[in-house]
């Protein structure tokens, strides 16, 4: 069972995500090769998500990139 912010998150952004899982396939398997090599969770790509959207161009409101 999913932890109730999860499930929130998940049901608050279903459609923008299912776009992006289309969209971000590509990406998302040169991730997965990466942190295969390096022996970490594949789970962390999805921070990714949560931080970008999968946008390169993402700057945060202090000006990280």
């Amino acid at each position: 069972m999913a932890i109730a912010f999860v499930q929130d998150y998940l049901e608050e952004n279903t459609e923008r995500l299912e776009k992006m899982k289309g969209s971000s396939s590509a990406q998302f398997r040169m991730i997965d090769n990466i942190f295969n090599r390096y022996n970490l969770p594949s789970e962390l790509k999805y921070l990714a998500v949560i931080e970008s959207n999968m946008k390169s161009y993402a700057t945060s409101n202090k000006g990280a990139v």
